[in-house]
């Protein structure tokens, strides 16, 4: 008996086929390119048009088009057909399976090996979960970096200096060189007060301890938001018997990062998607082939620095999307800032501990004398009084205020307080706002 066979297709009705096929696959990836939304965005899409998960149904997809044509259009009979494309496919599924199997019962997460150490970092290796709706890093976790600005690493400013930092955490993943069973003072906040990109010993708390001649806990952790900072308050701030607490605010973003997903907290961010080896080896290859912008990033507003000031000649880049301007969503966050820190103040009470909120200005609202600002950042400057209307509301119920803007521009001229490039303080602003701080808790008698 003759083996089964299936007579091949027409040459012309094979290249149709082939035509349509493939005009399918091209207008897959066409119709799924797509421009990151935001510029953190960028480092998760690959080849900077496709994000992760799109990328690897993508290839999945042209990968099935071109098995399909093999065996539907190939000249060999069709059981060749359908045992070599068979093995081909196993070859491929069988290897997946293995490594992604345990990824997807949660017996492993890759990102642990290819999520890179950094403040604001997803996955075990960078940041635990607790139910109680806060997170930390790893007990003890210790690394050094070296990293380019935040606005460097968008404009891709590849000749931009890189600040290398070490880290080391307590037991509780705190940035605190000792584990610490009672403090005199406890830093509430987020990358500002960990650090973020200044090593260990110039950190706001650090300097602080040394002026103070105290213990300070540093409670900060990146991407904090008022919701994480009452919970780390109530559960490692307080039970450290702390004489004073210091609360920071920052007026760019502290309003938006609000989490308040109480379900599955403690497992947020552990889907398999995340802890998928595939997607997150897709991840390394989307930052190393991110497509860099110009310097006419929407995102980024630059200036250069004029008059008395250590930098003068020098560009200064900032953040177009900050401060936040009232609107009544952010009216309604500010409401829900207020009951929190609110809450916050009395629960210091209740133990007799002082409370002192400092409010962290924007880089440019403290560079905006010696910097010609473009005329949509001057104006949000006015406009987003966010800082004020706290200040006010402080002032009003009793709350003992301490606004960094003044301290940081009247240093600004002997040094940066703010990296160039970057957001955040440099090691010389940590100092004069560990001055200031210092400085508010001795005038008022404080710590013994």
């Amino acid at each position: 008996m003759k083996s089964a066979t299936v007579q091949p297709l027409r040459p012309t009705i094979l290249r149709v086929l082939h035509l349509v096929v493939a005009a399918l696959v091209v207008l897959l990836w066409v119709r799924t390119a797509a421009s990151p939304g935001s510029a953190s965005e960028r480092f998760v899409y690959v080849f900077g048009v496709y994000p992760v998960d799109q990328f690897a149904w993508n290839v999945a997809a042209t990968y099935a088009a071109g098995l399909l044509l093999y065996v539907v259009g190939s000249h060999q009979d069709v059981r060749r057909r359908l045992i070599v494309a068979t093995l081909h496919l196993s070859g491929i599924l069988l290897p997946l399976a293995l490594v992604e199997g345990p990824a997807l019962v949660g017996w492993i997460d890759y990102r642990e090996y290819l999520a890179p150490d950094q403040l604001g970092g997803e996955g075990p290796g960078n940041r635990l979960y607790e139910p109680e709706l806060y997170f930390h890093r790893p007990p003890h976790d210790r690394f050094s970096n070296a990293l380019y600005g935040d606005a460097a690493a968008i404009l891709g400013m590849r000749s931009a200096p890189r600040y290398a930092a070490d880290y080391r955490y307590d037991r509780r993943g705190f940035r605190n060189d000792h584990d610490l069973d009672s403090a005199a003072v406890v830093l509430v906040g987020d990358s500002f007060v960990e650090g973020y990109k200044v090593t260990q010993e110039r950190i706001v708390s650090m300097q602080l301890g040394a002026l103070l001649g105290a213990r300070v806990a540093n409670l900060g952790q990146s991407d904090f938001g008022p919701p994480n900072e009452l919970a780390v308050l109530r559960l490692v701030g307080l039970p450290l018997q702390p004489a004073v607490v210091v609360w920071f605010f920052f007026e760019g973003n502290d309003l938006y990062d609000y989490d308040l997903e109480q379900a599955g907290w403690s497992t947020r961010g552990a889907t398999f998607s995340d802890r998928s080896f595939v997607l997150n080896g897709l991840r390394v290859v989307a930052y190393w082939t991110r497509r860099h912008r110009d310097a006419d990033d929407p995102q980024i507003a630059s200036a250069m620095l004029r008059g008395p000031i250590k930098e003068a000649g020098a560009t200064m880049y900032f953040e177009n999307t900050n401060p936040p301007i009232p609107s009544t969503s952010t009216l309604s966050q500010l409401d829900e800032f207020t009951r929190i820190v609110g809450q916050a103040r009395s629960l210091c009470e209740a133990q007799g501990v002082q409370f002192l909120l400092a409010v962290v200005p924007i880089k440019a609202r403290v560079y905006a004398p010696w910097a010609s600002l473009p005329s949509a950042l001057a104006d949000r400057l006015v406009q987003g009084d966010i800082s004020r209307r706290i200040a006010s509301w402080a002032q009003a119920n009793g709350i003992h205020l301490l606004d960094l803007e003044q301290p940081l521009r009247a240093a600004a001229p002997r040094g940066a307080v703010y990296y160039l490039d970057d957001a955040h303080w440099t090691g010389f602003g940590h100092r004069v706002v560990a001055e200031s701080v210092a400085a508010f808790i001795r005038e008022r008698h404080w710590l013994p």
